[in-house]
C-alpha cells in the first residue's frame, strides 16, 4: 500500500501545483483586464475633458465676438457732403446734411445707399426727414441705434 499512497500523494501534489498555477494565471488575467479597463476610463475621461474644453473655448469666442451687421463699403465714393448732428426734436435721432450740400444730397441719396462718415463709420440710409422746403435735410442709418446719433462738428460723409 505504500506504492498506492505514494501515487495518490504524488497525484494530489500535481493537482495542487496545477491549481496554484491556474489560480495565479486567473489573477494575472483579472489584473490585466482591470488595468486595461482603468486605462480605457482614463482615456475616455481625457477625451471628454478635451471636448468640454473645446466647447467652452468656442462659447467664449462666440460671446466675445460682437454682432456687427455686415457692411460692404462702396468702391470709389463719388459724392462728399458735410454732416452734423440734427437740432431740435431730431437731436440724437438723426444726422443732418449741411445746408450748402442739400441739393447734391437730394439728387443722389436714396434708401439703401451705403456711405461712410468720417472715413470710419458705415451708414446705410434707412429714412429721410424732409425740411420745410421738401428737401431731404436729415437721414438715419441702419447701423446706428436711435438716441445715439452723435458726431463731431465738421464731419464729412462720402457715398
Amino acid at each position: 500500500m505504500d506504492g498506492t499512497k505514494t501515487a495518490v500523494a504524488l497525484g494530489m501534489g500535481v493537482i495542487a501545483v496545477g491549481g496554484v498555477f491556474f489560480y495565479m494565471k486567473q489573477q494575472k488575467d483579472k489584473s490585466e483586464a482591470e488595468a486595461n479597463l482603468r486605462m480605457a476610463q482614463v482615456l475616455a475621461d481625457a477625451e471628454a475633458d478635451a471636448e468640454a474644453s473645446a466647447i467652452m473655448e468656442a462659447q467664449e469666442i462666440a460671446m466675445a465676438t460682437p454682432l456687427v451687421p455686415q457692411y460692404t463699403a462702396p468702391s470709389g465714393y463719388g459724392i462728399k457732403v458735410g454732416v452734423q448732428n440734427s437740432r431740435g426734436l431730431g437731436l440724437y435721432k438723426w444726422y443732418a446734411v449741411d445746408s450748402r450740400d442739400r441739393t447734391k444730397f437730394n439728387a443722389s441719396a436714396g434708401i439703401g445707399t451705403q456711405a461712410i462718415i468720417n472715413g470710419t463709420m458705415p451708414c446705410t440710409f434707412s429714412d429721410f426727414y424732409l425740411d420745410s422746403n421738401g428737401k431731404k435735410g436729415s437721414f438715419r442709418c441702419e447701423e446706428v441705434i436711435e438716441g445715439t446719433y452723435d458726431i463731431p462738428n465738421g464731419s464729412r460723409m462720402e457715398y
